[in-house]
């Protein structure tokens, strides 16, 4: 998803935009793209709320840490 936000203020000669993208994962492809990073899922819920993940949730709330080292 990419989109374009502008702000402006009276202080400013011009408005200011900012460009950005976003990129949603599935699970397993976060899960993976975490791994590369030296990282691990620790917990995972559905939303904010801490409710659990699953097919209908409308978020993934994802809690990671580091892989310990052996």
């Amino acid at each position: 998803m990419s989109f374009t936000v502008t702000y402006s203020s009276p202080a400013w000669q011009r408005p200011e935009r900012s460009r950005s993208e976003l990129r949603f994962l599935g699970t397993e492809a976060l899960a993976a793209f975490l791994s590369g990073a030296g990282l691990e899922v620790a917990e995972q819920y559905g939303d904010w709320d801490r409710s659990a993940l699953g097919p209908g949730s409308p978020e993934i709330i994802t809690i990671a840490e580091r892989v310990p080292l052996d």
